[in-house]
């Protein structure tokens, strides 16, 4: 196990549960792999329409996301979490 991993599974982590609408957008190939199984009833979608419970979106480009999400905030979230990750730098690196 990686140092610093809570073993929390990731589906738990981002607050994926059974039954939620879920937004996956741009995500890199092995993030699904990485998730794991959904829940029971989970419906995912790459689309940016209707509402979703949950909404994980990949970019490393402003204009991307400021077209995506031209105001804020967005009509489909009924109540929503906006949370920002990016690359991290090893540990070390970031004490330099």
């Amino acid at each position: 196990m990686p140092a610093g991993y809570s073993g929390t599974p990731l589906i738990q982590k981002i607050g994926i549960k059974p039954g939620h609408r879920i937004v996956l957008r741009n995500h890199p190939a092995s993030f699904l792999k990485d998730l794991g199984q959904f829940p029971e009833g989970v419906q995912s979608s790459e689309r940016l329409t209707g509402k979703a419970n949950v909404v994980v979106y990949f970019t490393d480009r402003a204009a991307e996301l400021a077209k995506d999400f031209p105001g804020s905030p967005s009509p489909w979230f009924p109540m929503a979490w906006c949370g920002s990750a990016g690359p991290r730098k090893p540990a070390a690196a970031q004490r330099t």
